[in-house]
């Protein structure tokens, strides 16, 4: 870490052009950032990033709330890269015109900063004056006038993201029993209890799908691999559509019953399948649920 440079993105440029989607867009892309960071406050916040020694990507948003920004930040931005070769500093100005900007804001009925209460398009006009230095020495300006959110997340990937990056997608398969009620934040759900049920075995009553025993009855079964085969190759055609769209974070959800014996072992193999191709991470969310029912009883 002390031999790397340390990444600090300034986010800034015309209220209502898309900063809060930029930052969110970072983060996906493993940032550390902050809205609304004072200038004044620079200095010191970057000496405790250092001093932390475990963030090396810095993303701040920086607007019209900071008003000491325009006189303040381009100096300071020199300061610090002249104090030390450890910081790699730049500044990613969102730009609109001022027909689009002027919309938005009629559209959310917000005031701008610099006329509240006043014409909107006299304050895009005082902006873009002020602005005018910030944009002229950013090193990336972005237009977002004729851009979709989806659209702007994807030119910061492509602009920010590292070795092919494309954010921090992830998928996370869940095993959950349909008694105990569905997963809220499934994005799909499949119901296995259509397949044949260990739970009537009674070597197998009392154990999971992560038993080699319970894996290979259930896996064994013609049934499930005539499944499984349509099952993962649909998940494995529209996972590169929620990566276009946007989405961080896919959650299958798998149930049977009680969730302790079908639904676990094709959670367990999805994500096996899944995890050549994407980060996955598995929970088994019901699978203990009846031995803890035992117990208390």
């Amino acid at each position: 870490m002390a031999d790397e440079k340390m990444q600090l993105v300034i986010i800034t440029g015309m209220s209502g052009a898309g900063k809060t989607v930029a930052m969110q867009s970072f983060e996906d892309l493993g940032f550390f950032c902050v809205d609304n960071m004072p200038p004044a406050l620079l200095p010191k916040f970057w000496e405790l990033v250092k001093e932390s020694g475990k963030i090396s990507k810095v993303a701040l948003v920086v607007d019209l709330r900071s008003r000491a920004f325009y006189d303040q930040i381009l100096h300071m931005l020199t300061d610090e890269e002249s104090e030390t070769a450890a910081i790699d500093s730049q500044i990613l100005f969102l730009d609109t015109s001022d027909k689009e900007l002027i919309s938005r804001y009629k559209e959310t009925r917000r005031s701008h900063p610099l006329a509240m209460e006043g014409r909107v398009v006299d304050g895009v006009r005082k902006e873009r004056e002020l602005l005018a230095p910030i944009r002229t020495n950013a090193e990336y300006v972005i237009d977002t006038t004729t851009m979709t959110p989806r659209e702007l997340r994807e030119q910061i990937f492509e602009s920010f993201g590292t070795d092919g990056a494309t954010g921090k997608f992830h998928i996370e398969v869940v095993s959950f029993g349909f008694k105990y009620g569905l997963p809220i934040d499934a994005d799909i759900v499949m119901d296995v209890r259509f397949l044949p049920n260990p739970y009537y075995v009674p070597e197998l009553k009392n154990k999971s799908g992560l038993d080699d025993a319970v894996y290979k009855y259930v896996m064994d079964q013609p049934v499930t691999e005539k499944f499984y085969k349509h099952f993962i190759s649909l998940l494995k055609y529209v996972m590169p559509g929620y990566q276009k769209e946007g989405k961080s974070t896919v959650t299958i959800a798998i149930g049977c019953t009680g969730g302790q014996h079908r639904s676990v072992a094709i959670a367990k193999r999805v994500a096996e399948d899944l995890d050549k191709d994407y980060t996955v991470h598995i929970q088994h969310r019901d699978m203990n649920k009846r031995k803890e029912t035992v117990n208390r009883s």
